[in-house]
């Protein structure tokens, strides 16, 4: 495959077009990735035409043929269907930044087409994990641990923040009494 050379500080929506490989590239600022882009019409990159169909849509399309492409648009995630077991299923090939590293960070799991390998990061927990499947089941299984839940870590901040603003109302009410303690003071001297 060849190597593509993309421009260096690209603003959003920025199309970038790769005309040996029958394709264009659209940059995405908030996930600061390139997505993919099909040239319409040009069928296979070596100009012969033919080809698998190229789909972006936020459900896998039905109807599929081997080797059919599909983008999915909530994620940019680039999946190719495979015949070669059973009726076929939908393999990913990439995620947005294209190195299979990505990790899906929130408080609850991802869903829709998830697979094996998938990485969650828990980010009420701390804990990293990755889907883990089975002939007979999936579940997440966490593959470390910070020891400790971040939401208990954020406990213990809104306790120390609490203790904070009741010393400082009792410091502010100290500095009022003394204020009111040193003016009885001057005008006692000034009798």
């Amino acid at each position: 495959m060849a190597q593509i050379d993309f421009p260096t500080n690209p603003y959003h929506g920025q199309p970038f077009r790769v005309p040996e490989l029958a394709a264009s590239y659209i940059y995405d600022r908030s996930r600061d990735s390139w997505y993919f882009a099909p040239l319409s019409g040009s069928g296979g990159g070596d100009g012969t035409g033919g080809g698998g169909s190229v789909v972006i849509s936020e459900l896998p399309p039905s109807n599929a043929n081997n080797g059919d492409l599909w983008v999915e648009s909530t994620t940019y995630y680039l999946h190719v269907f495979d015949t070669t077991v059973d009726t076929g299923r939908w393999i990913g090939v990439t995620n947005n930044g294209g190195d299979n590293t990505m990790v899906h960070m929130d408080a609850v799991p991802p869903s829709g087409n998830v697979q094996a390998g998938q990485m969650w990061f828990d980010t009420e927990q701390g804990d990293l994990r990755v889907l883990y499947t089975d002939p007979s089941s999936s579940q997440w299984v966490t593959i470390t641990s910070n020891g400790q839940s971040v939401a208990g870590i954020a406990t213990i901040i809104r306790m120390l923040e609490n203790d904070i603003d009741r010393l400082s109302e009792e410091l502010e009410a100290l500095k009022e009494d003394n204020n009111i303690q040193q003016s009885q003071v001057d005008l006692t001297l000034e009798d």
